[in-house]
């Protein structure tokens, strides 16, 4: 049995996701872990290189990274919006969900 977490964010290098909500899941790892979460996901609507770049840069080291490419994933779960305003195009909401051997508790 594989209990993670899974959250999502609109936007690699931006200063919100970058200063704060990235890295605050990376920091909380050992209490997340003490709950009995086994591992915890970012997934974001970028291509590989920029995720990894990305947790490069921030010096991610708990979090594992996903890319979204095409943006399928958050698609599918209706978190798909646009962002044209910002000049990203589409990308996800920011959520977070708590996942248990593949089926989502929590969201």
């Amino acid at each position: 049995m594989l209990l993670g977490i899974l959250f999502s964010l609109p936007g690699a290098f931006t200063p919100t996701c970058s200063g704060q909500e990235l890295p605050s899941y990376d920091d909380m790892h050992q209490q997340f872990k003490d709950k009995g979460i086994d591992a915890v996901y970012c997934i974001s609507v970028n291509d590989a290189f920029v995720m990894n770049a990305w947790a490069e840069k921030e010096h991610i080291v708990n979090c594992k990274m996903i890319p979204d490419g095409t943006g399928e994933f958050s698609r599918l779960l209706g978190m798909l919006v646009q962002k044209n305003d910002k000049g990203f195009g589409q990308r996800s909401w920011r959520y977070s969900m708590v996942v248990n051997d593949g089926i989502i508790e929590a969201i």
